[in-house]
């Protein structure tokens, strides 16, 4: 390619609208009104699946009973962020998080708060305790309802 000539750049936009359906729509839906998350249990084995599924991953049979499921959860492994991307919701650094919430049998990412970075490594530990902290305003229906999980000491 001749060097005197330069790449053209556009932008293009690509509107696009999501149904979160049944099981999505209950859970982010009580976040934003009540604060509070929900699941589904499986019939055969019993776990309770957040975020809520139609089908449990390990049986494969229907599920249907919802369960309200804690805003407390427990560490089951982190990294730390430290390269900003398209879509951070937050600045680097900071701690992506998984997190299976007392009552469910599953995990979910989130990022954790309130956590000095330059002791990352001595005070985030897997197998501590966390608890969400919620938005107060402007909960729109998202993960993003829940600002970020705190160490529980």
């Amino acid at each position: 390619m001749d060097a005197t000539k330069k790449n053209i750049v556009k932008e293009v936009s690509i509107p696009f609208r999501y149904s979160f359906g049944h099981f999505q729509s209950r859970l982010f839906s009580e976040m934003r009104d009540f604060k509070k998350i929900w699941g589904t249990r499986c019939p055969s084995c019993g776990g309770v699946l957040v975020p809520p599924q139609g089908f449990c991953g390990q049986c494969h049979v229907k599920t249907g009973e919802w369960v309200e499921v804690s805003d407390l959860g427990i560490l089951k492994g982190f990294g730390v962020v430290h390269i900003p991307f398209e879509g951070q919701v937050t600045n680097p650094p900071y701690v992506y998080a998984e997190i299976q919430l007392i009552g469910s049998n599953t995990t979910m990412i989130h990022i954790l708060g309130e956590v000095d970075m330059t002791k990352v490594f001595d005070l985030v530990k897997v197998g501590v305790k966390v608890q969400a902290v919620w938005k107060e305003e402007g909960r729109t229906g998202s993960l993003q309802d829940i600002k970020y999980f705190r160490l529980i000491s």
